[in-house]
Order: structure tokens, then sequence, then C-alpha cells
């Protein structure tokens, strides 16, 4: 059976069901499309005290490509807990009367990541909640960032939307970077600074295991598709380097020494790698963006078109920066992008678009929901998701009426 998608790249749930023949529903099952989904299957199994409270966890995992596991990282409430060899986490001190998020993510080798969460506290007492859903939710002042401030917010399918926890941690940004900007960035790093230009900066690289939950953080992602055979699948993935902190060097710094290089005459993918961005930053619980970094030229050769990858981080809620070294205030398809040709300018984008990301409350709602299907309840209420870049920077031309 065929299933039309539609010609663009949205997210989907598709739903399969069986009927006897008087068209009694006998069983459903269903898949979601274009979301973030593990290529490993990850599971939280808690101990219990005498009192039935949870009191530790053990975390189990696999993977359909059988990579070789990096790292296990387990937190509570977004801090991280000290496991034993045997991925076994004891639970710190607690207040039962508040809800607690408790979160797992492996991480596989060739940047292959899982995770899975939970919650209990609160108002679930020792009950356990797994169907959870992680929002982006921006608020036009400086309202409390608590769980009272969200609630009657959000709604889905015309009912109000349960928030169970609010966080607001550091900032993930995922870049990607056209072939033919890395000369640019490369004299743009010379002239932020020349004493260090050898190579990949690799002592800024974090290990997730032991980073501090309030740290910013920096991915590159290379537009060049990696395919791997699953079994009888084919995976293309676009692999990513880092994490590289934003603690310890200014963004621009970051983003014009982290050049990764490309082989000769190399075929690029650039929308699709900024549409794998977007899904890999939609899998995050920190406030994120992707940001485009373009020159002259744009010889792509991938599935997806510029405009197509706009809708498409709208409908995930995942805001799209578009850069141009070039010195452009348009970047062909793509549309309005910001001017980054100089060590000033590029100084004032990264500050504009952190200070964008930071407004980012990842607020956590029960149930499993598409990314498009949350809506916020009143739109003059202060509330919104986050905006193209375009669109928050007031960079993008009024639509034709």
């Amino acid at each position: 059976m065929d299933c039309d998608f539609g010609r663009s790249l949205q997210p989907h749930l598709l739903e399969a069901v069986a009927l006897d023949a008087d068209g009694n529903e006998l069983g459903r099952a269903s898949q979601r499309v274009n979301v973030p989904r593990a290529q490993a299957e990850v599971r939280i199994l808690l101990e219990r005290d005498q009192e039935g409270r949870p009191s530790a966890a053990s975390v189990i995992y696999d993977s359909a490509l059988a990579r070789k596991v990096k790292r296990v990282m387990m937190r509570l409430d977004g801090l991280p807990l000290v496991g034993d060899e045997k991925d076994h986490f004891v639970l710190p001190e607690y207040d039962p009367g508040f809800i607690h998020i408790l979160s797992a993510e492996i991480t596989f080798g060739g940047q292959l990541s899982a995770g899975t969460q939970l919650s209990f506290g609160g108002l679930y007492g020792s009950d356990i909640q797994t169907d959870l859903t992680a929002v982006p939710v921006v608020t036009a002042n400086d309202r409390p960032r608590t769980r009272a401030t969200f609630e009657n917010v959000l709604v889905a399918g015309g009912k109000a939307c349960k928030v169970v926890a609010v966080e607001n941690h550091g900032v993930q940004i995922f870049v990607v970077q056209q072939a033919g900007a890395l000369p640019r960035l490369h004299r743009l790093a010379r002239m932020l600074d020349s004493r260090n230009l050898a190579g990949f900066p690799r002592h800024l690289l974090v290990d997730g295991a032991s980073r501090d939950p309030t740290e910013d953080l920096l991915h590159v992602v290379t537009t060049e598709p990696e395919l791997i055979s699953a079994g009888a699948r084919q995976i293309i993935l676009f692999p990513s380097s880092g994490p590289l902190t934003l603690n310890r060097r200014s963004m621009p710094w970051v983003v014009t020494h982290a050049r990764v290089p490309r082989a000769p005459k190399a075929r690029e993918h650039i929308a699709d790698a900024a549409a794998s961005a977007i899904l890999t930053a939609a899998a995050t619980t920190s406030p994120r963006a992707v940001l485009l970094v373009l020159a002259d030229e744009q010889g792509d050769v991938g599935m997806f078109r510029p405009h197509e990858v706009r809708e498409y981080a709208s409908a995930m809620r995942v805001p799209l920066f578009v850069w141009s070294v070039s010195g452009a205030s348009r970047a062909g398809e793509w549309g309005s992008c910001v001017d980054v040709s100089s060590p000033k300018e590029m100084l004032v984008a990264a500050q504009q678009l952190l200070t964008s990301v930071r407004r980012q409350n990842i607020v956590w709602v029960e149930g499993s929901h598409l990314p498009n299907h949350i809506q916020v309840r009143d739109s003059q209420s202060g509330f919104s998701f986050p905006k193209d870049a375009g669109q928050a920077l007031n960079l993008m031309e009024p639509e034709p009426k």
C-alpha cells in the first residue's frame, strides 16, 4: 500500500487500523514519520525502596547498528548522576511532593545517540509517567519560569496540555557549514585569533557525562552524507563533530575555528544536512537552534529544497538561522540571511542568536504529541514557539498579499 505524505517535509503520524467484517476495531498500530526516531532502543528500569518510592535506576539499550557504546548518561531534573560499571544509578535525595524527570541518553560510535525519559513524584505519587513531550516555548518578558507559569498555555487536539515540568539549561547550536564558506571562515578565524589556527579545536570538546547542564554547546554537522548498512536497511546519516563548549571561547571563535575538512570535489547535500540537523536538534531537551553558514555558490545535490527545510524547521519548533560569509543579504533559495563577513558583524549576529535561543523554555507536557500538533492557546498571551530566525530578527520580506 502506498501512502502519500504530500510534497512538503512535515512531521506526520501514520496509523493502521484493523477491522473485522462488521467494522469493529481489532487493533491498531502507529508510526511517527519525519520526527526524531532513535536508531537504538533505550529503557529505564526503576528500583523502589521499602516505601515504594523510586530509589535507583538501571538503563538497558540495544542498537540496530550494533555500534560500540561510548557513553551512558542519566540525569535527574537535569543534573547528572554517577553510575557504576553496570550502568546502575542510585538516585539522590529528592522531595516526593514535586514532579521529577529522570532521563537517560546513550551515545554510540559515529555520534549516534538515543534516549528516553520518565517522570514521578508530585501529582503522580509513586506512579510513573513515561509518555512525555518536550516543547520549546518563548516568553515575551521575564516571567518566572515555573510549571505554574505555563499551565493552560498549550493545547493539543483542542484539550489543554498538562505541564509536568519546565527546564531552561544551556543551549545547543547545530552548525551546518557549506564547503564554499570554509576559506572565508578561515580568514575570519585569522582576524579573530591568528595564534590558534592549528586544526579542529579539540581542547573545547566536552564529555557529556560530566558536563554542567547549564553549559552552552555547539555541534558541527557535515554536508556529506554517510551511508550505513543495518541489516537489510540502509541509513543515511550526516555525522557531526563535537559537542564543543561555548563557555571558554566566544561563539564566533568556535564557528570560525571548528571547520570540518571535506573530500575534494565532494557532492554537498546542504538542505538535507540542515533537515537532519533540525531533526537532531528537536530530539534534545535543551533550548536549540540550527545555524546554516553559506558562501556565494550553492552546489546542492540533495533531495530537499531550502523552502521545504524552512517549513520543516517551523513545524519542528526549531529556529533556523542563515549566515552569509560573503557579505550578501540574501542567499539564493534560502532567502534573507545575516551578513557575517566581518568579525564585528559576526559578533553581533552571534549575540542576537544566543539571546534569542536562551529565551526558550523546555516545557514538558503529558502525552506523546507531534510537535506541530501542540499550539499556544492564546496568540496574544505573550507565549509563542521559536520563530524562523528571519521572522525573529525582522529580516524576512513581507509576504505578498
